[in-house]
């Protein structure tokens, strides 16, 4: 069973950060702040780790700690990029094209949930089991 765990949970971490990755290029190509589209990039590469780490049941209190940190800011960067979505892009936002962009955020924002879940048990999760320190 903890193979499968580990399996599954890469696999999904692959998929995530690549689709993670394609989100923030289509932000920096529709002229989004950089700042914004540099914490997208930073963001997927700290989730993806913290989906690995999930999926590896690590559980020393660095990790937690720097999960602690990595995950509102996941948390932040998501909120703000759907509601940068809903306004910025002039052919395509929730004006323009209503039901078909919130549908396509609904998508999102259901691709997203494993990785808020794993993040989120990095972070505050487990809180029986005996932490080890790195």
């Amino acid at each position: 069973m903890k193979v499968f765990r580990v399996v599954t949970w890469c696999i999904y971490a692959v998929l995530f950060f690549v689709l993670y990755l394609a989100a923030v290029r289509d932000s920096a190509n529709l002229g989004y702040p950089t700042a914004l589209v540099a914490l997208g990039g930073i963001c997927a590469a700290l989730s993806f780790f913290g989906v690995v780490a999930y999926a590896f049941d690590v559980q020393s209190i660095r990790v937690k700690q720097w999960a602690r940190i990595v995950f509102p800011i996941f948390a932040i960067e998501v909120v703000v990029g759907v509601l940068m979505d809903a306004v910025l892009p002039g052919d395509y936002n929730l004006k323009t094209a209503g039901l078909v962009w919130l549908s396509n955020a609904a998508f999102v924002l259901f691709l997203f949930s494993p990785a808020f879940y794993a993040n989120y048990q990095l972070a505050y999760g487990h809180k029986n089991r005996p932490q080890t320190v790195d």
